[in-house]
């Protein structure tokens, strides 16, 4: 579904009288649906990379704008290359103290939307495998679609109801949504654990 579709489905599910001030606040209801799908979803349709050059004595670098959350970091040689090391992550703590010695296994923590690499590196990629923030709909940036929209429309729509009938102060009606928007997210954390360990799983020979 697009995002007029999704409007208008949570619009008729509501039933209410439809009126200008509900109309007027419905991005507003998305954008706050779409801050709470990522607060509480990591999933595998929200996993992309991004690669960042390192550059000599340079240890911190921006975190990508729709950053949601790490999965991996690595650095390789090019692009092309099968050389690979995955950093190990510590806590900004631990970075520090890790930071007044040499010699270390190369690590990674997270501060202030920066990404801290120990010790620098240069001539070399780093390649971030983060969690992306849900794209946000819109019927005047372009962004008609996303793949929760497009993929899981309900719990779009469920959230949606969620806000319309907190907005009327219909409590009741509210609740009952909310429970529904909740089993919603909860069924696409467990289809998406089922797809990224299914198939046949790695055995060992001995002998």
């Amino acid at each position: 579904m697009n995002y007029e579709q999704v409007k208008q489905a949570a619009l008729q599910y509501a039933d209410k009288d439809k009126s200008s001030h509900v109309i007027a606040n419905m991005d507003t209801f998305l954008r706050v649906v779409e801050s709470r799908v990522n607060r509480i979803l990591k999933v595998t349709k929200m996993v992309t990379r991004a690669t960042v050059p390192l550059l000599a004595g340079q240890e911190y670098y921006g975190l990508p704008a729709d950053f949601a959350g790490v999965r991996d970091v690595e650095i390789r040689t090019n692009l092309t290359s099968s050389d690979r090391t995955t950093l190990i992550y510590l806590n900004p703590e631990q970075m520090n103290a890790l930071s007044s010695k040499s010699g270390v296994t190369l690590a990674y923590t997270i501060v202030a939307d920066q990404i801290h690499i120990y010790p620098a590196q240069e001539n070399k990629l780093m390649e971030i495998t983060y969690y992306q923030r849900l794209p946000e709909l819109s019927g005047t940036s372009g962004k008609t679609e996303n793949w929760l929209s497009t993929y899981q429309p309900d719990a779009y729509i469920f959230g949606l109801l969620v806000e319309i009938n907190s907005f009327l102060k219909d409590m009741e009606s509210s609740q009952m949504w909310e429970q529904r928007f909740a089993a919603s997210i909860q069924n696409i954390g467990k289809d998406d654990a089922v797809s990224r360990w299914s198939g046949t799983p790695l055995t060992i020979k001995v002998g």
